[in-house]
């Protein structure tokens, strides 16, 4: 089916956002094409979070055929008009990107659907004339914001791009766990997934194949060079981010409900928590000051904007999601400021 997205416009010709965007990439698990190409047996996991892309392909998920012309953008706090709920975007241009390609648009389907979505937008909405412009995305939306920010910041060189990734670390369990002085040495132990999360890892890789990403294009070339062995790690955050070089800011649970398959497993959660917590410090420390990161302990998967705090006391003093953001995103990405005044590490514990 046509690639699909919809717009809707800065809040009044004299908005302040009038050349501001917002690009949001749907979200939505992912999809292995079938081996066979015929019918296959379920997978074990959820079908909204992997699935045969046989069985994807007769839902919204995988075709835009039976989309409504309009969209109701009030679904998410991140796309409200309320200044006291969302101070920075209320009034920007918003780009909802439909995902159908269950790759996080790295297919070479996916890929060209951006690269179609982009020019489109250049053509016929007045996005070459924008000023600043933010690429999020939650979970599979979020990996595809951090593949394709870098894209969209081509298409705008003189535009203020960063990238907003939500929800979109899924560990890569076959990574080795560091030592004690976080060194991630040849000689450590792999680290199992616990019993009571889901291996995503295991069937991204197939999808991965499936869907020929290391030929798309999408994909860093930094970063498949760097994984030259097993270059389906690229569709992993924690892998990706280091060569991701636009600005990017991480939205994120320690404890994913997404990535949890259930909560009687013995000290599943306190495992995944330091997976995550480790990984993304990780990440982080190969660009020092480039991207930040809002790392919360709720029990969540996606946008709950404006709803978490930062701070450990749970008094809510510390800021919000959207004012940490802000407060990055002006002093690290607006301001070109040598050093940093505000922080790039917020934390929720």
């Amino acid at each position: 089916s046509w690639p699909s997205y919809y717009h809707r416009a800065a809040a009044g010709e004299a908005a302040s956002g009038g050349r501001n965007w917002l690009l949001y990439f749907q979200g939505g698990g992912w999809c292995r094409p079938s081996p066979g190409g015929g019918k296959e047996d379920p997978l074990p996991f959820p079908s909204n979070l992997v699935d045969w892309c046989s069985e994807r392909r007769q839902t919204p998920l995988g075709s835009t055929r039976g989309d409504a012309q309009t969209r109701d953008f009030g679904e998410k706090p991140l796309f409200s008009r309320d200044p006291f709920q969302n101070p920075m975007f209320y009034d920007w241009h918003v780009v909802f990107l439909r995902y159908c390609d269950g790759s996080s648009f790295s297919s070479p389907a996916g890929f060209g659907n951006i690269q179609a979505i982009l020019r489109h937008l250049l053509q016929k909405k007045g996005f070459g004339d924008a000023a600043e412009v933010v690429v999020s995305g939650c979970s599979a939306g979020a990996v595809a914001a951090a593949l394709h920010v870098g894209a969209v910041k081509e298409v705008v060189p003189e535009a203020l791009v960063a990238g907003l990734l939500d929800s979109g670390v899924f560990p890569d369990w076959s990574r080795r766990e560091p030592d004690d002085h976080h060194h991630y040495s040849a000689g450590a132990a792999a680290f199992a997934p616990p019993s009571g999360v889901w291996p995503i890892d295991s069937q991204l890789r197939l999808a991965f194949d499936g869907h020929e990403s290391a030929r798309s294009g999408a994909l860093p070339q930094e970063c498949l060079l760097a994984q030259e062995e097993s270059p389906w790690r690229c569709l992993f955050l924690e892998h990706l981010l280091p060569y991701v070089k636009v600005p990017a800011f991480v939205l994120q649970s320690r404890y994913d409900s997404s990535n949890v398959r259930s909560l009687e497993a013995p000290g599943a959660l306190e495992a995944l928590g330091e997976a995550v917590a480790w990984r993304l410090d990780a990440a982080l420390a190969r660009n020092p000051g480039l991207h930040g990161l809002f790392l919360d302990g709720c029990f969540h998967h996606c946008m709950s904007w404006g709803q978490i705090s930062a701070g450990s006391d749970g008094s809510g003093e510390g800021p919000t999601q959207p004012e940490a953001f802000a407060a990055w995103w002006w002093d690290h990405v607006a301001s070109h400021r040598k050093g940093h005044a505000a922080p790039g590490r917020w934390d929720h514990f």
